[in-house]
């Protein structure tokens, strides 16, 4: 159909704001479904018997699962329908939380764990591709921190509950309570503004008209030759490998080190995931801002923050546990870990056609889940049934110098990839 008889899909204003609010909620419960569970590990480690590696394949699950459905769903979300897709999502990983409770062994625990793995993959795609089509470039970054500003406090909202209901009530009571709101949402987001579908044919990077869809999937694949790209996949896949690492791992942590109860352990672990709520947001403007001097910032940004949290993180394990020092010095590292999540993010949409923009950032996310990410939780499982838990946390700094690197090498290649992006002009949905 021709856009030139369609209402151009206006950035900025309510409208925007409106998408922003619902994905926001959404997001938050995404990661309160997903991070509930470990502050009940002491609890599901007890009453099943599991050693610190099964436990730790609970998370590894979920990772795996939405690394290997997250490409084809981010095709659907693309060619299909965003608003439709992240409904739908919504609508299963909040069923599959709600089964969590229902699990009876291990084994039923592991496939609930997967199938919310299989409802959140298209989730992030579908979501950063709204935001960025609803709002102007130069507020891209700060408007995908806003919304990944909700991460902490889905995971602050799920450690809180589970350690709340888990002494308090039954643990099993506590997926419930993240999973009925999560269904409501879901008709709240069916019913929300979209962009129309970008046509094949405006999807060439050198600006030719595309034939058919054997060169639609050559488009995907040169996103491989986009150098920025990919070195943002794997910095992304570095930093994410040590927060999973981390939210997994701190509740257990303070329970066998510190002498904390599970509420209390759960109340600790919020309070370092709440400070990401700062963070995010913070990311998002330092690196809209620095832009003004340094084009280069949304690479250069996530380089030094990924340094310094690794820096922080190591510096931590060497104050114990239990002090004020170890808690004011865990929020400087909760407001860090985070900062780079907004700017390359922003990169993965900034170097890419806009027709391309939820199969852009699903790679990112494959990359976060089956590079290395997914399976951290299940390394410092393993390491710490053969060497402790303190001394298997002390090597989750790795991830963070590792991914500073990788961006840094990105860093020389995303001016020039950002001009070869082609820009087109995105209309309404039509119904």
């Amino acid at each position: 159909m021709n856009q030139n008889n369609r209402n151009i899909f206006a950035k900025g204003g309510w409208p925007a704001h409106y998408v922003l609010l619902l994905l926001f909620f959404a997001y938050m419960l995404d990661y309160a479904s997903r991070n509930i569970i470990y502050a009940l590990f002491p609890m599901v480690k007890q009453e099943w018997g599991l050693s610190d590696t099964q436990l730790g394949s609970l998370s590894t699950a979920v990772s795996l699962t939405i690394g290997c459905i997250v490409f084809p769903i981010s095709i659907l979300v693309d060619r299909w329908s965003r608003r439709k897709t992240i409904s739908l999502m919504i609508f299963l990983w909040s069923i599959a939380t709600l089964a969590c409770g229902y699990a009876r062994n291990f084994s039923q625990m592991l496939l609930a764990r997967a199938l919310i793995g299989l409802g959140e993959a298209g989730y992030a795609p579908g979501g950063t591709a709204m935001i960025s089509a609803s709002y102007p470039e130069k507020q891209r970054s700060l408007a995908l921190g806003v919304w990944n500003a909700s991460i902490p406090l889905g995971i602050g909202l799920g450690m809180v509950a589970g350690g709340y209901f888990g002494k308090h009530y039954h643990w099993r009571s506590a997926f419930g309570w993240v999973a009925v709101p999560g269904i409501l949402l879901s008709i709240l987001v069916w019913f929300m503004r979209d962009y129309a579908t970008v046509e094949f044919k405006q999807l060439k990077s050198s600006g030719q008209p595309l034939n058919g869809k054997k060169n639609y999937w050559g488009e995907i694949l040169s996103l491989f030759g986009v150098p920025s790209l990919v070195f943002t996949y794997l910095g992304f896949a570095m930093n994410q490998a040590a927060t999973n690492a981390i939210l997994a791992w701190l509740p257990s942590y303070y329970t066998r080190l510190a002498g904390a109860d599970i509420e209390q352990a759960g109340r600790t672990t919020a309070l370092l995931a709440l400070s990401v709520f700062l963070g995010a947001p913070l990311g998002g403007i330092l690196a809209d801002n620095w832009s003004k001097r340094e084009p280069r910032a949304r690479m250069l940004l996530p380089a030094v923050s990924s340094l310094l949290t690794g820096v922080i993180m190591l510096a931590s394990f060497f104050i114990p546990a239990a002090s004020w020092v170890r808690t004011a010095v865990n929020i400087g590292f909760g407001i860090m870990m985070v900062v780079y999540v907004a700017p390359s993010a922003a990169v993965t949409q900034d170097v890419v056609h806009p027709g391309l923009r939820a199969v852009s950032y699903a790679f990112n996310v494959v990359a976060m889940h089956l590079v290395v990410g997914g399976w951290s939780p299940m390394i410092i499982g393993y390491l710490s049934d053969k060497l402790g838990l303190a001394q298997a946390m002390m090597t989750i700094p790795v991830f963070c110098l590792s991914g500073s690197i990788c961006f840094l090498l990105g860093g020389r290649y995303y001016l020039r990839d950002r001009e070869r992006a082609v820009k087109v002009e995105l209309v309404e949905e039509k119904g």
